[in-house]
């Protein structure tokens, strides 16, 4: 059985100064009983010899039982930030063997530090102010001192009402690789939608790359939101609508409420009601009860609860909710009932008919 060679591929941090080396292993499937030669040599790739690498050529001999030898090849060391560059070793004129992998892949990686900044989602609090705190991050240590300079930027946001701007230089320190920038957001009690800043970053050093170079800063609106749930009533002799605040606060939270007529009658068929909860602090949860006047009355009928005149500190999510009488079945022992088409069958089901 004939041996055979191969070469394989390697990577290589370029360094900064002076020359690494790549060494790249060619290998001999089995050992031989004679010496066994290859010719090799490097081809460019998006790399260049002279500039990123050193060429080099030559012939390489396996002894009897040898199977492995390696090509060392510089890479020359810069601090010019660049993508990663890639060229080639050929094999080629074996003596005593075949060649079943001619060429090797040398990647010589980029080690100038990127530098990228995080995003930042916080609650913007009540009072005073909550720092929003950015991380400036390094891709890699370096052996030198690395500074970026930062600058915040409105967005829907506003320096001076929603955030305190901020800028100046950060410096890593060789061998660091992360810092913080906190921004202070202004606490209040206004409603309104999230808002957002900018933090921006730019670099003085000609051998770092800004990656990532704005981070977005989400201002979340904290103060609760209102929201009130449908009802639905089974014959009972009420219906009850939860009102719910998103989550709790730490002052009275108040909110007025009113029935509305839809096909069921305030005074027909439900007593219409209205007044003003209050969410003391620390609860979410509060409840309208209707009462009904006629249970029968109310088959396929419906009314709503409308909310409004909410207190300064808190939204209405949903401003209103319905109230609907049972029209799918009504239940009576032994028998299901459609009140839309007045009609039974013992055992079997029947789809409702809608008054709304």
């Amino acid at each position: 059985m004939t041996a055979v060679l191969s070469v394989g591929n390697v990577s290589v941090l370029e360094g900064n100064a002076g020359a690494q080396r790549a060494a790249v292993v060619v290998s001999l499937s089995e050992p031989h009983g004679s010496r066994v030669t290859v010719d090799y040599r490097t081809i460019n790739g998006t790399a260049t010899a002279g500039r990123d690498y050193n060429a080099v050529s030559g012939k390489l001999t396996f002894a009897k039982g040898e199977t492995s030898k390696t090509i060392q090849i510089p890479v020359i060391g810069d601090r010019v930030p660049e993508v990663d560059k890639t060229f080639s070793v050929k094999l080629s004129d074996a003596k005593h063997a075949k060649i079943a992998n001619r060429t090797g892949v040398i990647t010589i990686l980029d080690d100038e530090p990127r530098i990228s900044i995080s995003d930042v989602s916080t609650k913007e609090g009540n009072s005073s102010t909550t720092p929003f705190t950015f991380t400036v991050s390094l891709s890699a240590a370096y052996d030198q001192p690395v500074t970026v300079n930062y600058a915040t930027a409105n967005g829907s946001a506003s320096a001076g009402l929603d955030y305190t701007a901020a800028s100046g230089p950060l410096v890593f320190a060789p061998g660091q690789t992360s810092q913080a920038i906190a921004v202070g957001v202004n606490g209040n009690r206004l409603t309104g939608p999230g808002k957002t800043f900018q933090v921006s970053l730019s670099t003085p050093n000609s051998y770092a790359v800004i990656s990532k170079g704005v981070g977005i800063g989400t201002i979340i609106d904290d103060e609760p939101r209102i929201s009130i749930s449908d009802a639905y009533n089974y014959g009972a002799t009420s219906f009850t609508f939860a009102v719910s605040l998103s989550a709790a606060y730490d002052q009275d939270v108040t909110v007025n409420f009113a029935t509305a007529d839809g096909a069921a009658i305030g005074g027909v068929d439900y007593v219409a009601t209205s007044g003003t909860l209050t969410f003391a602090p620390g609860e979410t949860t509060k409840t309208i009860a209707v009462d009904v006047l006629d249970q029968t009355s109310m088959w396929d009928k419906y009314f709503s609860v409308q909310l409004s005149g909410v207190s300064t500190n808190a939204l209405i999510a949903n401003e209103s909710a319905y109230g609907y009488g049972d029209g799918y079945w009504y239940y009576d022992p032994g028998y299901y009932y459609d009140p839309g088409y007045y009609y039974s069958d013992p055992g079997s089901y029947y789809d409702s008919y809608y008054a709304y």
